[in-house]
């Protein structure tokens, strides 16, 4: 018999994945593939935040923005995009004049109509979403987590005040700018009642889009959600109430739309092709799964390999699979794992899908699903043993030209770890 158990192992295919150190195959994406462009820089080690990131100085940033341009110009990967993104870190640590310089280089590669940013609310300044529109970009991503103070303790939003929050959000639609706000449930200084105080904050400016999801938790981090997932999850539910009354549009598992538009970069990151440029970028093509090296290693001009892990037919299906129960549908694409198959055969007769559609049944179990699926990733800079030739990885680390940064300034415990497995 079919286990709901067995099916989330079956889809958790990350944590099998092996990767190489080698030079990477840009053969095999797509007609239009979206573009990932990965800043690793911030000021503060959230301690929910998983990801790669550094403390900058002036003279690193332009190192790297230097090597990020070098890759972007000989990429053999070039033409329409389907979407460009800036993620990080924190890619408003960069100057207007450094984020155009980057725009332009992509536009010499790609034609694009959507380019979107994460940015953390720390600044209110109006003038800086009129440059960003001025720069082409269409999409902003904007970390708010909660307006709780205790919350924001830990993160790199520091007022206390939650206006400001409020105009950051205002200042963006006033430039023309769609803006995602999204809230995490499950950390530290979140409740159903501050979760109810964070959605009427958001509802007194309304943005294009809300999201709310669980705490997601990937290593390195450490931090314990303060909420159970089943918590988490009826929270989530009592929000789709609360914004569907209010004229949103639920447009997916954990977002809500004011028009039906959805802007979720991981999402399309797990069921279609993308190209990242940066250090600590993903890159996903028909045949594999590819990550850039960290910093150090990235900046070695004369360095051109990056971890690489096999990509199978099944992989295509399963991201495709995954990005439709997030949707709460099952639009009857045939797949070709006959896991997948068996699985949705399994939810259309136990009640979990009625007319194509998740039921309430189902979109309990799709809570589980879909945040099991996020943390099953493995990255291979937090655990060599994925490294298939990590030898090789690591002594291009230890080879590597230093950042001049103090072990408390390092901001990733990701290059400690790689000297001490050495």
């Amino acid at each position: 018999m079919l286990k709901p158990e067995s099916i989330i192992l079956h889809l958790n295919r990350f944590k099998s994945l092996k990767f190489r150190f080698q030079e990477a195959d840009f053969s095999h994406f797509s007609n239009n593939p979206g573009v990932s462009v990965h800043i690793p820089f911030c000021n503060r080690n959230c301690p929910f935040c998983p990801v790669y990131k550094v403390e900058p100085n002036e003279t690193l940033i332009e190192r790297f923005i230097a090597r990020l341009l070098d890759e972007i110009l000989k990429s053999p990967v070039s033409g329409p995009a389907d979407w460009v993104h800036f993620s990080g870190g924190c890619p408003s640590l960069l100057k207007f004049e450094q984020l155009s310089t980057i725009s332009n280089a992509l536009r010499k590669k790609f034609s694009f109509s959507t380019m979107g940013i994460d940015l953390l609310p720390e600044k209110i300044d109006p003038t800086y979403f009129s440059e960003l529109k001025n720069l082409g970009f269409t999409h902003i991503n904007a970390g708010i987590q909660s307006f709780s103070s205790q919350s924001r303790s830990l993160s790199a939003i520091h007022d206390s005040n939650q206006f400001p929050l409020l105009d950051f959000i205002r200042s963006a639609k006033s430039a023309g700018l769609f803006i995602n706000a999204e809230l995490l449930t499950g950390i530290p200084g979140t409740s159903a009642d501050s979760l109810q105080f964070d959605l009427f904050q958001l509802l007194s400016v309304l943005p294009d889009q809300v999201t709310v999801r669980p705490f997601i938790v990937l290593p390195p981090v450490t931090l314990k959600p303060v909420l159970e997932d089943r918590e988490q999850f009826a929270l989530i539910e009592w929000s789709a109430g609360l914004l569907t009354g209010h004229g949103y549009y639920r447009t997916g598992l954990w977002t809500f739309s004011k028009t039906g538009e959805t802007y979720n970069i991981p999402l399309k990151q797990l069921s279609s092709d993308f190209v990242g440029f940066g250090s600590f970028a993903f890159s996903v093509s028909e045949k594999a799964y590819s990550v850039n090296p960290v910093l150090p290693v990235y900046l070695n001009p004369s360095e051109k390999r990056v971890l690489v892990a096999e990509r199978s037919t099944h992989d295509e299906d399963w991201g495709k699979f995954v990005k439709s129960i997030f949707e709460m549908k099952l639009t009857g694409q045939t797949y070709s794992d006959p896991v997948l198959q068996l699985f949705i055969v399994w939810l259309k007769s136990s009640g979990h899908v009625k007319a194509k559609s998740l039921t309430p049944k189902g979109i309990k179990f799709a809570h589980k699903l879909i945040k099991s699926v996020f943390e099953s990733f493995s990255l291979p800079f937090e655990n060599p043993e994925l490294i298939l030739n990590s030898e090789d990885y690591m002594t291009a680390v230890l080879n590597s030209q230093p950042l001049e940064l103090t072990e408390e300034n390092l901001l990733s415990s990701q290059l400690n770890m790689n000297r001490k497995t050495l």
